[in-house]
């Protein structure tokens, strides 16, 4: 079952919702997916090198964007260092 998970989620490099499942991906694996995300990413940064540091970031804001929205109780407990 994770082998196809794995290839479903590399299959998403070729296509050009590719960064938008890059985002999906990682914002699902900070909860409850069990592939991180890093497998496409490493496949959409070989394909194109010179758009890495963007997918780097898409990739990054996942988490982010989940700890903001999914989790209100712990919205008082955040704190910027």
């Amino acid at each position: 079952m994770l082998r196809r998970l794995y290839d479903w989620v590399l299959h998403w490099a070729a296509t050009p919702y590719g960064t938008w499942a890059l985002f999906v991906l990682s914002f699902t694996e900070s909860s409850f997916f069990p592939i991180p995300p890093d497998v496409l990413l490493i496949a959409m940064c070989v394909a194109r090198p010179e758009r890495s540091f963007s997918y780097a970031m898409v990739c990054s804001a996942g988490p982010h964007t989940w700890r903001s929205t999914a989790r209100p109780a712990e919205w008082g407990k955040m704190r910027i260092r």
